[in-house]
């Protein structure tokens, strides 16, 4: 079953807790088509007045899809695309391979999510302001 970018994995999904910010992990399952098209159906529904922000997002998986762009850049085009939604950019996460570690700010900036990559660095994402940066 392909998932949202198009391939074949598994994804780690993560559960936030707002109370003690911190990071509950899920057994990995494998992405349904129903998680896919419920996703779809967040965005057109948040941006029903604006619908050439669906067809960005439906572009950009397009580009990733076809390896004109990695992962990497999947997560910034799609932080900037969502910038002031958080709970779009974190729906999204939701999506990624599964050896990339979600987590949120540890200084309680709920704005921010931090990714440990499968290369040991950090990727951190500001929600607000629609901006990824690498460490």
């Amino acid at each position: 079953m392909q998932d949202l970018f198009g391939k074949t994995n598994p994804i780690l999904s993560t559960i936030f807790s707002t109370k003690e910010q911190e990071i509950s992990k899920i057994e990995p399952k494998h992405m349904e088509i129903k998680d896919a098209v419920g996703y779809l159906e967040q965005i057109k529904s948040e941006y029903e007045k604006q619908p050439e922000i669906y067809n960005k997002f439906l572009k950009i998986m397009h580009d990733f899809r076809l390896e004109k762009i990695n992962t990497p850049q999947v997560l910034e085009q799609v932080t900037l695309l969502f910038r002031g939604k958080p709970w779009l950019i974190r729906n999204f996460l939701m999506f990624l391979p599964p050896e990339h570690i979600l987590n949120i700010s540890p200084e309680d900036n709920s704005n921010s999510i931090y990714i440990a990559t499968p290369t040991g660095g950090k990727i951190i994402i500001n929600t607000d302001e629609g901006i990824v940066t690498h460490e």
